[in-house]
């Protein structure tokens, strides 16, 4: 199928979300609380090491759902901006090396992306009016 369109796998995706048949995962995290960091065999924050679901179950949060595609692609995907370092008020940051490494890069590499005002862009407001009593 590759040889006769190399973008297959997009048209398949585009085609079974147009015809109802959305694909969906469940989500699931796994969480450590900060007490019991150090109760392992293995480093936790070893990025080649898989949590075994034994001793960190998984626990399902919700559901991710394709129900639609991008209506104007370039600014829904194109001009999309993810960045490890956008959280909620409350949230903190792991001593994860990767993910301390990756607060700096991805919010450079927005920077470098889409300009010093990316954070403006239209794709990276709030569905819903923000309420925050710490900004």
């Amino acid at each position: 199928m590759l040889h006769k369109r190399s973008d297959f796998h997009r048209k398949d995706l585009y085609e079974a979300i147009e015809s109802g048949a959305f694909p969906k995962w469940k989500l699931c995290i796994q969480v450590i609380p900060a007490s019991k960091e150090h109760d392992f065999e293995f480093d936790i924050l070893d990025a080649t090491k898989i949590w075994p679901e034994e001793q960190v179950p998984l626990q399902e949060i919700g559901e991710l759902v394709l129900d639609r595609t991008p209506e104007e692609f370039f600014p829904e995907v194109e001009q999309v901006a993810f960045c490890t370092s956008n959280v909620v008020p409350g949230i903190g940051f792991s001593d994860d090396p990767l993910l301390q490494g990756r607060n700096f890069s991805y919010f450079d590499t927005q920077i470098s992306r889409l300009g010093v005002n990316w954070q403006e862009v239209s794709v990276q407001d709030a569905l819903v009016v923000v309420r925050s009593l710490i900004s």
